[in-house]
């Protein structure tokens, strides 16, 4: 979950709160508490992109590992 401030497209910043997924494999990242956000596709997200350079709060949720095997059987899926 991501907590920070975006520009809009009106060039104003707003309180964005927003559960993301982070699958970033790739290098360029090298510091700790640093993230890339995903704006989409087409020239509005490349603007949003381009302009946020704002501090926030990222949030990651796990699964305990007691709860993995109940989790598990409810998403029919087997354990491996």
């Amino acid at each position: 979950m991501i907590n920070v401030p975006m520009t809009g497209i009106d060039g104003k910043l707003r309180e964005q709160l927003k559960l993301m997924a982070d699958q970033d494999t790739g290098g360029a990242i090298r510091a700790p508490g640093r993230c890339d956000i995903y704006y989409g596709v087409g020239q509005v997200a490349r603007m949003q992109a381009g302009y946020q350079l704002a501090e926030g709060q990222l949030y990651y949720f796990f699964l305990k590992p007691e709860y993995v095997s109940q989790w598990m059987s409810r998403m029919s899926m087997p354990l491996q």
